[in-house]
């Protein structure tokens, strides 16, 4: 009777692992540690699928191992993810599903969550913030009628290089070291106007229409740090 009691409790325990075995596992391959993210950044997150047949799906989530509260977890996939998928592209906007804002730091991890089971990334991984940066090399100036010093400074080029940003930045326009015009905030929630109108005196006219003058945009973070000097060149 006991032999009988012990053979049945090993076939029941051989079963069970059987049957754990068979069930869909999905297994955290990229980013597993170590990465750098970058917020803005698109990204596409792996994993190994095992016994993915049939409609299996998976919750992507994020949370970090250092910090706890709103912007340092969530669930970034809109929904169920197919776990036989693999992946699922990122766009490291920073908006989680609880309508709270992605802290950039250190100590994050990716984590799957299915009906049958989970995984996370086995080490932690970092998101920063990626600054923007000014690409344009010119700007149109087009002159006003009725004051010779009056400018009108073609922005569009501005706009469409910070578009779609999250943090805001300001640029001011510098001729020879010294500020001759500010051309406003941009990004977050703050969109310019695709034309402001600005004084550049008569010889500072000249020397740009004479490429002469050493003009410079440079921008500035919303705490008033200067993050970068590009030159340009200014077309009249």
């Amino acid at each position: 009777m006991k032999k009988l009691v012990l053979l049945f409790l090993v076939s029941a325990c051989f079963m069970a692992m059987m049957l754990q075995a068979a069930l869909p596992q999905a297994t955290v391959t990229s980013p597993n540690g170590g990465e750098i993210l970058y917020k803005d950044g698109e990204y596409t997150i792996t994993w190994n699928c095992s016994n993915c047949a049939g409609n299996v799906n998976v919750i992507v989530e994020i949370y970090n191992t250092e910090h706890s509260g709103p912007g340092y977890h969530g669930q970034i996939s809109p929904g169920g993810v197919p776990m036989s998928q693999g992946f699922f592209k990122w766009l490291a906007v920073g908006k989680l599903k609880d309508g709270s804002y992605l802290n950039p730091d250190s100590g994050y991890k990716i984590h799957l969550e299915a009906v049958d089971g989970s995984d996370a990334s086995d080490g932690t991984f970092s998101i920063r913030v990626m600054l923007r940066k000014i690409v344009i090399t010119r700007l149109d100036l087009h002159r006003l009628p009725n004051c010779p010093e009056c400018v009108r400074i073609d922005l569009k080029p501005l706009l469409e290089n910070f578009k779609n940003c999250q943090h805001v930045y300001r640029i001011s326009l510098f001729a020879n070291d010294l500020p001759v015009a500010d051309l406003g905030e941009f990004g977050g929630q703050k969109r310019m106007h695709d034309f402001i109108d600005a004084r550049l005196g008569q010889p500072l006219q000249v020397q740009a229409q004479n490429r002469r003058g050493r003009f410079e945009l440079r921008l500035f973070n919303r705490q008033g740090q200067l993050l970068q000097t590009q030159p340009v060149q200014l077309g009249l």
